[in-house]
């Protein structure tokens, strides 16, 4: 069963494998889908600074950069 904020490697096809953030409820998971947020790296440095960025410090959660 895939919960409410646990932390997936996932494989996409154009993009390759990227950390993501399950959000949706638990019911919706046991679905086909599950609704996720995709975590990355770029531009780190002026995301940042956004108030909606959430920074998790490398080395955390299986992020290998912050």
């Amino acid at each position: 069963m895939i919960r409410p904020g646990e932390v997936h490697i996932t494989d996409f096809e154009q993009a390759g494998s990227h950390p993501v953030i399950v959000v949706s409820r638990e019911p919706l998971n046991r679905g086909r889908y599950a609704l996720v947020i995709v975590c990355t790296s770029a531009r780190f440095a002026f995301r940042r600074t956004l108030p909606n960025c959430v920074p998790f410090q490398a080395g955390r959660f299986g992020f290998s950069a912050d």
